[in-house]
Parts: structure tokens; C-alpha cells; sequence
């Protein structure tokens, strides 16, 4: 079985207890995250890492993984609020005026 160094060294997936030894106390970018069925991340292949939160958002933008997860190694400060925001592109609707007056709205 590969170490956590071994694995980031040859870009092989990661269970989440390598991920927190390695990258202990940091932002962890993970690409095709495996996840169990309430979404939590049980591993994956690590892209970035870093202390600075906004340098890991910054790589994400960057590499813009198909699919991915930013988790945190460390323990979050007592009162730590977390804001979870996601961009989600609906597609328009158009009106269409029917004869007599109706409109009928469709995508």
C-alpha cells in the first residue's frame, strides 16, 4: 500500500486520513472525490493545498475540475460560521403568445 507521500508523488487517490496527515491543518483541493452517500468525502486525488483558503479557491478556478471538493484538516474555531454558495445556471423561459391572447411559458 502507498504512503500519503507516495500517493501525492505519483498522483494516486487518497483516503481522507492520508489527506488529514499529510496536510495537516490546511485547505485541501480533491479532484473526483470519493464520497459516501450523504456526500461525505472519503478520499480522492489532492490538486492544491495550502494554509491560505483563498489560494486553494483561487487554484480551483485555475485547474477548474470537473468535479472536486475543498476540505478543511484542521480544527474550525468554537462560533466559525460557514457559508455554502453555489452558481447554478437555469435555462431561460420564453413566452410564447398563443392566438386568442394566451401566453404558454416553456423552456
Amino acid at each position: 500500500m502507498l504512503s500519503a507521500k507516495d500517493a501525492i508523488m505519483n498522483d494516486q487517490a487518497m483516503t481522507l486520513a492520508q489527506i488529514e496527515a499529510q496536510f495537516e491543518a490546511e485547505w485541501v483541493l480533491i479532484e473526483d472525490p470519493d464520497t459516501d452517500a450523504t456526500l461525505a468525502v472519503r478520499g480522492g486525488t489532492v490538486c492544491w493545498h495550502s494554509k491560505d483558503r483563498d489560494e486553494v479557491y483561487r487554484k480551483a478556478v485555475e485547474l477548474r475540475p470537473h468535479r472536486f471538493a475543498v476540505v478543511y484538516t484542521g480544527k474550525m474555531p468554537k462560533d466559525t460560521a460557514i457559508v455554502l454558495a453555489a452558481a447554478v445556471q437555469t435555462p431561460r423561459k420564453q413566452a410564447v403568445r398563443m392566438p386568442g391572447g394566451h401566453e404558454v411559458s416553456h423552456v
